[in-house]
């Protein structure tokens, strides 16, 4: 793709003037975010149709952004399009490709199930603002039964096998998006939470019943906002209907007031009614929801390598 296509290709994925779309190069240059995974269909008198972008992720994924489709004639060629970036990754390292839509996009959303993908779940993204005087405050024991105990992570390779055992366990009769149990390893999934965002061991706890890990609670420092961003909170199912997700979820908190995060963010599976229950009850909004769509890669080669 010559420059210019790959301008005029960027600034249809992003819907924006040229201008504009070279003000994002200069920021994805500045931000390290790659833009060599491009494809665009084009017509037979040379008009681009349909563009896609991979953008690599962690833990053996990759998001897939789809460019607006108007009319059926690029829905189809956004169809071709995703088709084609589909069977380039098969045989890669990749495991997983991912996208996500806004609801409204139904022709996004039929070229993305046509070309292979298939809807994992509708995801509501959820904020908590954390008022300056819960910033302040100390905070106050967590409640936990005589046989629980929360511990911080520590980051060592021991712990991260423990840890990858326990994020699999969690995974089993989950509410949270259980299409994708089995779709990646035990490794790739904590690779993914360790490499999204800024990955800091202090902000992740582990509950222990008895001794043994029962649960987790993982945030991450959002890189583009003065707040974390809950990135998982799970329970093995001998743990769970105790009040335990709750005791987490406010370890979670916890946290982020000491820190003095401004707000708390996470996504959910708007499916998963318990957990939505408990993030409404501990002050959490909704701010959008998406689609969120998925296609394993058949064949993939060797395991994450990080």
């Amino acid at each position: 793709m010559t420059a210019p296509e790959r301008l005029a290709a960027l600034s249809r994925l992003l819907g924006r003037t040229r201008e504009q779309a070279e003000r994002f190069i200069g920021f994805a240059a500045q931000e390290k975010l790659p833009l060599d995974d491009l494809w665009a269909c084009f017509d037979h008198e040379e008009r681009m149709e349909a563009v896609a972008l991979l953008s690599p992720g962690h833990g053996r994924t990759a998001m897939l952004t789809l460019s607006p489709l108007r009319g059926a004639r690029e829905e189809r060629a956004g169809i071709e399009t995703v088709r084609a970036v589909l069977a380039d990754c098969d045989g890669s390292r990749l495991a997983l490709v991912q996208a996500l839509l806004e609801p409204r996009q139904r022709l996004e959303a039929t070229a993305l199930s046509a070309a292979g993908m298939r809807v994992l779940a509708t995801l509501n993204y959820m904020e908590r603002l954390m008022p300056r005087a819960v910033r302040d405050a100390p905070g106050e024991p967590i409640a936990l039964p005589a046989e629980a105990a929360t511990e911080t992570f520590t980051d060592t390779p021991e712990a991260r096998a423990e840890l990858s055992a326990l994020l699999d366990a969690t995974y089993e009769d989950t509410l949270d998006c259980p299409g994708l149990s089995g779709l990646r390893t035990p490794e790739d999934i904590l690779e993914g939470h360790r490499r999204g965002g800024r990955f800091d061991p202090s902000l992740w706890t582990i509950l222990r019943l008895d001794g043994r890990a029962a649960g987790a609670v993982l945030l991450n420092p959002s890189p583009n906002l003065a707040g974390s961003e809950l990135v998982y909170l799970g329970l093995v199912p001998s743990a769970r209907g105790r009040g335990l997700g709750r005791s987490l979820l406010e370890c979670a908190l916890e946290i982020a007031a000491r820190r003095g995060d401004r707000a708390i963010m996470l996504a959910v599976d708007e499916e998963n009614a318990p957990a939505q229950r408990l993030y409404r009850a501990s002050g959490f909004r909704r701010t959008a929801r998406r689609v969120a769509f998925v296609a394993p890669i058949s064949g993939a080669r060797g395991s994450f390598a990080g």
